[in-house]
């Protein structure tokens, strides 16, 4: 490990890139400070760790929300990590590069290389096409147990040997046949033992208790038939860990199709339609009964996204990691050529993340003068050597002759604004009203007077504000509550707190519901609610997120004292 290995990163479109370990330890995340910054798709902020231990590099995850896995194996503690393993950290795959390797497996394979799937058809064969890549590094280690397929990629392989045309094309390529019919054998195999188990210890339970050595026993009567569809039943999960599989009811969402629902509850599509009674058509808010290991899946959230110059629908597409026959059933009365300006509308679930920033390493580096004192409090106070947020690709800057502040006030806003950026979001960030050149009074507003608080319009659905309304150095309109993400404005609320230097942030009670709302279906605890959201409590009630009124459209940041600065006050 002296001069350290290279890992080649594939991200969730296919792209390839080469990143050096250069130890003693890497950290990956979405978060700016990671030593590997993977953009959105199921990434956390801290999601994992390699480290470097004597020969060997081991993958610690880092308490990550979907897990960091090991050729499909979930790591729930310290594992090793060598040539031919497949990490997975979201939707992005991690492997160590090795060039000659790769070149001796493509040209065994004879595969072209995988394009982006457009129909059911493309995508099965781009499917089967990964998998015999599997294959090949399945006999490359032996026929190793360990890279046999578990979770999705078996329910994806059994669906085609259930389906006698999908069953034909596996067929035609010996070694992908070989290996998934090892896996599956391996499955019954599992799941027979875990029966057979517990049939040995009850049976030998029932012996030790009822035996009587001085009397015959009776024969027992025949067992009475039980349909397996009514049992609860055990399976091996991509964690190693038994999980249990239950009946769960799934609504249907506008959209989605049998394919769709089985990928996330990792059964086949063929056995849904059966369970189902054989149902072929799907409606909006149907209920389908699926037997799975996965809790039932939040109906998708309807999101937009507004065209940008030059983008077509592959461009939007793989924002959002999805097809373009399936953006273009969102969308039948677009164009066929996209010109800019036109507003899509998409159905995602409602726990992933919106669009991910193009290139999430490039995020810019605001550079902030120093000097800037903020004198007094927010509302009798002045500024001392002001700063001058001006417009950059982290944030529009509505009005720059009104956007004065503190070194530290920016240094902290712009922060949590990279941080909103690494988590996926590309939507439109409009920084109003800062301060005035030497702070002081600043018309209708009660404070904004020494370089501490930022008004920031709320986040809206179509990503992009409507156009229309020139004011100062822009022409965006400002959002009306009925046009608001209440979700992806939580999640930019929360990579400003993130940055511990937010005092507070007010916003109007009445809309504070709907944040909440979001809140709760962000994953956040009751105790943490508490503390950072004021309603449903009464005005007043300290908390992050406070009410003051008139605050429908923006959001009013307020941070704390810079703790060099001894001429600030915290004090309201």
């Amino acid at each position: 490990m002296a001069d350290g290995p290279v890992f080649k990163v594939i991200s969730p479109d296919g792209d390839e890139r080469r990143v050096a370990f250069k130890g003693p330890e890497m950290q990956l995340g979405s978060s700016v400070d990671s030593n590997l910054v993977l953009g959105g798709h199921g990434v956390s902020g801290k999601h994992c760790r390699i480290s470097a231990r004597a020969d060997k590099l081991i993958v610690t995850d880092r308490g990550s929300r979907n897990g960091t896995y090991i050729n499909s194996k979930r790591c729930v503690e310290p594992t090793e990590f060598g040539p031919g393993d497949r990490l997975s950290v979201g939707a992005y795959v991690i492997e160590i590069a090795d060039d000659d390797r790769d070149r001796k497996i493509e040209q065994k394979l004879k595969f072209e290389p995988v394009a982006l799937a457009r129909g059911e058809d493309e995508q099965r064969a781009a499917e089967q096409r990964r998998l015999a890549r599997y294959a090949r590094e399945w006999v490359d280690h032996g026929r190793a147990r360990r890279l046999l397929l578990h979770g999705r990629d078996l329910a994806l392989a059994e669906g085609w040997m259930a389906v006698p045309a999908q069953r034909t094309e596996v067929e035609a390529e010996p070694l992908l046949r070989e290996f998934v019919g090892a896996s599956m054998r391996a499955h019954m195999i599992r799941r027979a033992l875990q029966f057979t188990t517990a049939g040995v210890l009850l049976g030998a339970l029932a012996i030790f208790l009822f035996r009587r050595p001085e009397a015959a026993q009776p024969e027992p009567p025949p067992a009475t038939p039980t349909e397996t569809d009514d049992q609860v039943v055990e399976r091996t999960g991509p964690s190693g860990q038994t999980a249990r599989e239950e009946w769960i009811e799934h609504q249907v969402s506008p959209g989605e199709s049998f394919e769709d629902i089985a990928r996330y509850y990792e059964v086949s599509p063929v056995l849904l339609q059966q369970w189902n009674g054989g149902v072929t058509t799907l409606v909006p808010d149907m209920k389908l009964k699926v037997r799975t290991t996965r809790p039932p899946r939040p109906p998708l959230v309807q999101e937009y996204y507004t065209v940008g110059e030059g983008e077509d629908w592959l461009a939007v597409a793989n924002l959002y990691s999805t097809s373009v026959d399936k953006l273009r059933q969102f969308n039948p009365k677009a164009p066929d050529r996209l010109k800019g300006g036109e507003e899509l509308t998409l159905w995602i679930d409602a726990g992933q993340f919106g669009a991910k920033t193009p290139n999430p390493d490039d995020l810019p580096i605001f550079i902030v003068p120093e000097g800037a004192s903020s004198v007094g409090g927010v509302t009798s106070g002045t500024l001392v050597n002001p700063v001058q947020l001006l417009p950059s690709p982290l944030a529009d800057v509505r009005c720059a002759s009104h956007a004065y502040a503190t070194n530290h006030t920016l240094s902290q806003l712009l922060r949590g604004i990279a941080e909103y950026r690494a988590q996926g979001f590309n939507n439109q960030v409009m920084i109003a009203d800062l301060s005035l050149k030497d702070g002081g009074g600043y018309g209708r507003h009660k404070s904004h007077q020494s370089g501490r608080d930022a008004d920031i319009w709320l986040q809206v659905k179509r990503k992009r504000y409507l156009d229309g309304c020139k004011n100062c150095s822009t022409t965006s309109c400002r959002p009306e509550p009925e046009e608001v993400d209440w979700r992806t404005t939580w999640r930019f609320i929360r990579a400003l707190h993130s940055t511990g230097a937010i005092q507070e942030i007010f916003l109007s009670h009445w809309l504070q519901e709907e944040l909440h709302k979001a809140a709760v279906a962000e994953g956040e605890s009751p105790a943490e609610l508490k503390k950072l959201i004021q309603w449903p409590r009464p005005k007043g009630t300290p908390a992050l997120v406070m009410h003051s009124d008139g605050h429908i459209h923006h959001i009013h940041v307020r941070f704390k004292c810079d703790p060099n600065d001894n001429a600030c006050s915290n004090a309201k």
